[in-house]
């Protein structure tokens, strides 16, 4: 139910994208990867799968520029809930989540905490840059087992400044600082996205943090003939379609209301508009008062779709806490 409320992930737009993101493009999704996660963590939970299948786009004109996590099912609590103590230090566990994009310390088998969502927020910002990673491919005709130890040892063998070669020093300083953070420590989240904000504002063309809040993403740039639509799911060219269709009927009805304007008569559009909607009033008030029913039938009727209207009213409410638990509102 969820993921037909919301547009494409990350990944089906990298790959629309031919496989690179501009920096700019990056840079205001890094920002809201790192509110998702900071929302996440303090709910007292850890995601364990960042990845770029894992963080959707909304798809309505209010939330098409808003970053959405989904997919809980290997979120883990990272302190306990009555006590708000945080869970105990351990080792031997298996690597859980995403190989790609897994942190150190998850491939050495310890406890996954706060710290390593992060890392992988590193890791993924790095991947929609270049549309790959250093160990991408590493191991591929070896089993699960070697392929993991081939890549974690790539990780720990190369420097931050390494993995992100070719990238502002930024990337490599917020590698730093997650590889730093200790088991229990509290990421410092403000200053992370301080550091990626400040790389924004000092971006050709960006002077101000309302400028950049009105920056668009690559996708809105380009011409849909730029695009790679064969990499966009069925569920997303289904949605695409519907949109294209909604643009053109906005379009033409605004046409129609402003052709009074173009023509002298500014009052007529809006009066027209008027019209309109006082008649589709009064047409309804006619079918209801027609409809030949007692105040007594309407209510007979009303109790006979009570359970569909309280199904509908059930999915609104989890919607609405779906929201307040997974999303981070400014």
């Amino acid at each position: 139910m969820v993921m037909e409320r919301l547009g494409p992930s990350l990944e089906e737009l990298l790959v629309a994208c031919k496989r690179q993101l501009s920096l700019k493009t990056v840079l205001l999704i890094a920002e809201q990867l790192l509110l998702r996660t900071e929302a996440m963590h303090s709910r007292g939970f850890v995601h364990r799968d960042v990845k770029a299948e894992n963080f959707l786009l909304g798809w309505t004109s209010t939330s098409r520029r808003l970053v959405h996590i989904i997919d809980f099912g290997l979120a883990r609590p990272w302190q306990n809930s009555k006590t708000k103590e945080h869970i105990p230090y351990q080792e031997g566990k298996k690597l859980v989540g995403t190989a790609r994009f897994a942190s150190v310390n998850t491939h050495l088998g310890i406890q996954q905490t706060r710290r390593d969502d992060l890392e992988a927020v590193g890791y993924l910002l790095i991947y929609l840059r270049r549309g790959r990673l250093p160990w991408q491919g590493v191991g591929a005709a070896d089993g699960d087992v070697q392929k993991y130890e081939r890549i974690m040892d790539m990780k720990m063998s190369m420097k931050p400044e390494e993995i992100c070669k070719g990238e502002p020093a930024q990337f490599a300083t917020y590698l730093k600082y997650c590889r730093s953070l200790g088991f229990e420590d509290r990421p410092d989240y403000a200053q992370m996205r301080k550091l990626f904000k400040d790389l924004l504002l000092h971006q050709k063309g960006v002077g101000t943090c309302d400028v950049a809040a009105s920056l668009p993403f690559d996708w809105e740039t380009q011409r849909p003939s730029e695009l790679a639509p064969s990499a966009l799911s069925p569920r997303i060219k289904t949605k695409l379609e519907s949109g294209a269709a909604e643009v053109t009927t906005m379009t033409t009805t605004t046409t129609k209301l402003g052709s009074g304007a173009a023509e002298g008569d500014p009052g007529k559009a809006e009066a027209s508009s008027t019209r309109s909607s006082s008649s589709t009033r009064g047409k309804t008030r006619k079918r209801s008062r027609g409809s030949g029913k007692s105040g007594k039938e309407r209510r007979h009727s009303a109790d006979r779709r009570g359970p569909i209207c309280s199904q509908q009213g059930w999915a609104k409410k989890f919607v609405n806490m779906f929201k307040q638990l997974c999303y981070y509102q400014k």
